[in-house]
């Protein structure tokens, strides 16, 4: 699914192409992953050890600004919302939730950001990616002409970009 380049088809859609090749999959992997969305992945976040998505210090600068969120779209809808709840944030502020149904590129690809700004109707208003992986969100964000700000303890890892840099 990361390395697809393949916008006929989502990213579900290649998921199930190479999945389904399987008898396993075929025969009750399908509801197995259902079952365990609907009903364990949910609880994961209350359970030590901690998951990398936690209450985040310092969200509320972003109160009153437009958000999107350009997770990496490897996990089904439900996951992602139960990711953003878990992070201490409600799903429903933000305009557009990428996940595996309805996207067609991953964050490595400047398409997936290409097809966020597509989904927005290329708005006119600075648009600025605030990420904290250089190569998955910085990079590819760049190669489109888009602004940067990398989040995290260390300096960004790249120099060829110009990139504002901080913690919140």
């Amino acid at each position: 699914m990361a390395d697809s380049e393949d916008p006929a088809h989502t990213l579900q859609e290649i998921f199930e192409m190479i999945f389904t090749r399987s008898w396993v999959f075929r025969n009750g992997v399908a509801g197995a992953l259902e079952e365990f969305y609907d009903n364990i992945f949910p609880g994961i976040g209350s359970r030590p050890p901690a998951p990398r998505c936690c209450p985040i210090d310092g969200v509320g600068i972003f109160q009153g600004v437009s958000c999107r969120h350009c997770h990496r779209p490897a996990f089904p809808l439900k996951a992602t919302h139960h990711r953003l709840r878990w992070a201490g944030l409600d799903p429903a502020q933000f305009e557009i939730v990428s996940s595996f149904e309805n996207f067609h590129f991953s964050k490595s690809h400047t398409a997936y950001y290409a097809e966020i700004l597509g989904r927005l109707g290329w708005p006119d208003e600075p648009v600025l990616m605030v990420g904290n992986d250089a190569d998955r969100d910085l990079m590819p964000a760049h190669r489109l002409g888009l602004k940067t700000y990398f989040i995290d303890v260390n300096p960004p890892p790249v120099q060829e970009i110009e990139v504002g840099a901080g913690q919140i």
